[in-house]
């Protein structure tokens, strides 16, 4: 996986997003009982690719769902899936300044 500057853009956000989000739907397919987690993925990688509200935006709302799904169905989940979501998590983080 490319390393994305802090100062990226949003299409080098958004491309990066849905490389991350395709790896991580295929990822969850092989996990028993995901199918929430399934759709939850899906979804958000559907507005990615619609582009209508800014990336750090629908980033931040997927992680705040993805935390609500884990804790209410209490999923375990692979290291690579983990590894894909902290991928993921870095995208949200907006840095201003030094």
């Amino acid at each position: 996986m490319s390393h994305l500057k802090w100062f990226s853009g949003s299409k080098e956000r958004r491309t990066l997003a849905l490389e991350i989000f395709d790896t991580l739907i295929a990822e969850v397919a092989k996990m028993p009982d995901s199918q929430e987690l399934q759709r939850l993925c899906m979804s958000y990688r559907h507005e990615l690719d619609q582009w209508s509200t800014p990336i750090p935006a629908i980033l931040l709302r997927f992680n705040l769902e993805l935390s609500k799904l884990l804790r209410e169905n209490q999923l375990e989940l692979p290291l690579k899936v983990q590894e894909e979501l902290a991928e993921l998590r870095k995208l949200s983080y907006i840095r201003y300044g030094h």
